[in-house]
């Protein structure tokens, strides 16, 4: 992670044998953003992007931040609490649900800050991060303030 005139460069580089947590390497860049985040904004850019993530993720703010343990920076545990418990959806509906919160996710903080995000050897990539990296690019399709970058080993796909 690095950061520059309020731009953020997160890398994450995946593995091959790691395919035991999905979504690891994504969820790790997620938090780390987080943290920056609410460690470089003023109190009043905390605010907002609090009150623009609790009307962005609704009742999925508990589902994200399983994964995202972070989001709690930007989002207090208040703003959740009193919200249902999803975990009865259905796999394919969480992952949809997934990729569409951290869509969400990524468009909140992307209208305050830029992004730039590295995502080295991804044809080690678990099925899930594909296609959550896949549904970030075409949620920002776009947009000024978010970039990818993604990087393989043409001998190996």
């Amino acid at each position: 992670l690095a950061s520059q005139s309020g731009r953020y460069f997160l890398g994450a580089k995946f593995d091959q044998n790691y395919h035991v947590n999905p979504l690891a390497e994504i969820g790790s860049v997620f938090n780390s953003l987080c943290d920056s985040f609410a460690r470089d904004a003023s109190p009043s850019q905390l605010r907002a992007i609090a009150e623009a993530l609790d009307g962005a993720l609704g009742d999925g703010i508990e589902d994200i931040a399983c994964v995202l343990p972070s989001l709690s920076n930007l989002v207090p545990a208040s703003s959740s609490s009193g919200r249902k418990n999803a975990s009865s959806v259905g796999c394919v509906d969480s992952a949809l649900s997934m990729r569409f919160l951290f869509s969400e996710l990524l468009c909140v903080i992307s209208s305050h800050c830029g992004v730039s995000f590295l995502f080295d050897d991804v044809q080690w990539a678990d099925t899930a991060s594909m296609l959550l990296i896949e549904s970030l690019i075409s949620s920002t399709k776009g947009s000024r303030s978010v970039f990818f970058t993604l990087c393989h080993r043409d001998d190996e796909i």
